[in-house]
């Protein structure tokens, strides 16, 4: 209950303050993700996630503002509690340590991107995208007594499609997919080795300013 309010709080304050973005040709806007984790995070936790938000900012141009880049910043978690009877081998660089554990990630992506929108800037406006930078990931694992911690920067990159739906005023209702690729860092914890990356697909929906 408390990330759902959270979440309409967020939405509605950023579509009370894209208007005068928008006014000024730079597209401000926020979304609440589900995201849902593959490759190595799924191996290590295997959990979709309901608490996950995006802030983009995006400066049109060319032609009925056909085209856009700017900056996008996200916040996502990630967690999973086994079961009393399973236990678990986790492997961290020369290290491995079997039990039950509660396992926990978040990330935080701080990209670049350049956006291709089609339509009209009064009507619906799909679009394509592409986003890159780096992500900070911080993961925790507790099996028994022990806390393993791990904190690292990797480069990273999140193509994305989307569609702009027209709204009153000088907003829009936004909805994307997005796909998260990061490069293998050796301190990231995995059920498979070492070199492990984080890769998760999040489906947001938020408001922004009209391109």
């Amino acid at each position: 209950m408390r990330y759902r309010t959270m979440a309409l709080t967020a939405l509605a304050l950023t579509a009370i303050g894209a208007a005068p973005a928008a006014a000024q040709r730079t597209s401000v806007g926020m979304s609440y993700d589900w995201s849902s984790p593959m490759g190595d995070l799924k191996s290590f936790v295997n959990n979709d996630s309901w608490l996950g938000f995006t802030l983009d900012v995006r400066k049109p141009a060319g032609p009925d503002n056909r085209a856009a880049a700017g900056a996008t910043f996200g916040y996502y978690e990630f967690y999973q509690m086994d079961g009393a009877a399973t236990t678990t081998t986790i492997n961290f660089g020369a290290t491995a340590v079997t039990g039950q554990k509660y396992r926990h990630v978040f990330a935080i992506p701080m990209m670049l991107n350049v956006t291709g929108y089609g339509g009209r800037s009064s009507g619906t406006r799909p679009y394509l995208g592409l986003n890159a930078g780096v992500t900070y990931v911080k993961q925790t694992v507790d099996i028994g007594i022990y806390t393993l911690t791990s904190d690292v920067v990797v480069v990273s990159a999140m193509p994305e499609i989307g569609v702009m739906l027209p709204t009153t005023g000088r907003t829009a209702m936004n909805i994307h997919l997005r796909y998260h690729i990061s490069f293998g860092s050796d301190n990231l914890y995995s059920s498979g080795g070492s070199g492990a990356s984080m890769p998760f697909l999040s489906l947001g929906i938020g408001f922004m300013g009209k391109p």
